[in-house]
């Protein structure tokens, strides 16, 4: 239970977290936990650069005398 808040913020479902945590395996669950956070950061980082990406495009197109 002390667990639940820390890992649905995290959106590891509940009877993940029950199973793991029933079986002493709390340290895979923080492990599992920083794996799913850093996927999400790589996630934003890459949709941050394709925005950037799509940005420098506009302005390499654009043509203020056209």
């Amino acid at each position: 239970e002390e667990y639940r808040a820390y890992f649905e913020e995290r959106e590891i479902p509940f009877f993940v977290i029950s199973a793991l945590a029933g079986h002493g395996l709390t340290p895979m669950l923080h492990a599992l936990s920083d794996i799913l956070e850093a996927a999400k950061e790589n996630e934003r980082e890459e949709e941050e650069e394709n925005l950037h990406d799509d940005a420098d495009d506009v302005v390499e197109t654009w043509d203020p005398l056209a």
